[in-house]
């Protein structure tokens, strides 16, 4: 890690290797909503990303999406069913 980016206004740490951020944590508090931490990660490849969740005994709930300039998949972990979004780096892979 290089570095890192506090938005205050969004509530969000962002860590950063150079340029490119790789991870963000942000807290998320809507009225008449349990307050939440939310995650996301960079990778280099979501088909990796997709097997290996699945091979460890996951889920994956949202195969691709796209996002403005990249796409992102959306994983559950087999204990507890945490969420694990993941967005690929730079314009990515679907």
């Amino acid at each position: 890690m290089t570095g890192h980016e506090v938005l205050e206004a969004e509530n969000q740490l962002r860590i950063r290797d150079g340029e490119q951020w790789f991870a963000s944590v942000s807290y998320d508090q809507v009225e008449g909503r349990q307050p939440q931490w939310n995650s996301i990660f960079v990778v280099d490849s979501l088909d990796r990303i997709r097997d290996t969740v699945v091979s460890l005994g996951g889920t994956v709930l949202i195969h691709a999406m796209p996002v403005p300039g990249s796409a992102m998949t959306v994983c559950t972990e087999p204990v507890l069913g945490t969420t694990l979004p993941v967005m690929a780096a730079g314009e990515g892979d679907a």
